[in-house]
């Protein structure tokens, strides 16, 4: 459900529907970091993903001081991930720290945030 949520949020950026797509990010957030607290390993690459996805769209909605929150908890986790060694072997999750919009636990979007 997250990672449709997350898929939807951006194609509502897309569509320029920053509003709409502020919230699908929002609850795709709240169940990822729900998950994340039971399996950090697998879902915090996703939490990271979607405050990045986040932050793009406050910034649209020159929601500045919030932009800048969202993008600091997410280099923050992904700055944790990069030190951490390597499990061989997880499954699920993006396993991909990317600062790049895309689809948690799939390919990244095509927008012009590359």
């Amino acid at each position: 459900m997250a990672g449709t949520l997350n898929n939807l949020g951006i194609v509502l950026e897309d569509l320029r529907e920053w509003v709409q797509a502020r919230q699908a990010y929002e609850a795709a957030l709240t169940i990822y970091q729900r998950l994340a607290t039971q399996q950090p390993q697998v879902y915090e690459p996703d939490v990271a993903t979607t405050l990045n996805n986040l932050g793009i769209v406050l910034s649209k909605l020159r929601e500045w001081a919030q932009a800048q929150q969202a993008y600091e908890a997410a280099l923050t986790i992904y700055q944790r991930l990069a030190i951490q060694p390597c499990t061989q072997g997880v499954s699920g999750g993006s396993g991909e720290a990317s600062a790049d919009r895309h689809i948690p636990g799939g390919v990244r979007g095509n927008a012009e945030r590359h």
